[in-house]
């Protein structure tokens, strides 16, 4: 089973939600200069770098392949070995895979669905290698894809 999906949902940006960024991080950097924290204010300037720079980029066209020994989605591998648990999300906008890793340093990978792919029959092809466990994407990712990151 495969399909061709974004690696993520793009929300165009405005110069506004740039201006915005921008003026945050300098906010927070004065904040952490005035109180003589200098680690804080070089971590936050690189940090508002690193927001705008990922917040511009478009996602790319990458190809899910769900196979016998894993999940393959673009260049990376999630085997099946390495999961304890999937959960197939249904959204409006955009459906999901997620898997529960046995990895503490990475505890759950999201994995795009195309719109025209059948979530039962995803969902019926992993029950044969993983248990279905309700699993929710981090509140830290939610909280981004609203602030349209």
């Amino acid at each position: 089973m495969q399909w061709e999906v974004l690696e993520h949902t793009y929300t165009e940006k405005t110069n506004d939600w740039y201006a915005a960024v921008i003026v945050v991080g300098g906010a927070l950097a004065a904040l952490m200069f005035y109180f003589e924290n200098y680690l804080s204010v070089v971590l936050v300037v690189i940090g508002t770098f690193a927001f705008v720079l990922l917040g511009s980029r478009r996602p790319k066209m990458i190809k899910v392949t769900l196979n016998n020994s894993g999940i393959i989605a673009g260049k990376t591998v999630y085997p099946y070995a390495s999961m304890d648990a999937f959960n197939v999300v249904e959204h409006p906008r955009e459906h999901k895979i997620i898997l529960e890793s046995k990895s503490m340093f990475a505890p759950l990978h999201i994995i795009p669905i195309a719109n025209d792919v059948d979530l039962e029959a995803v969902r019926d092809y992993l029950a044969e290698f993983l248990p279905e466990k309700e699993l929710y994407e981090p509140l830290a990712q939610q909280l981004m894809e609203h602030l349209g990151f």
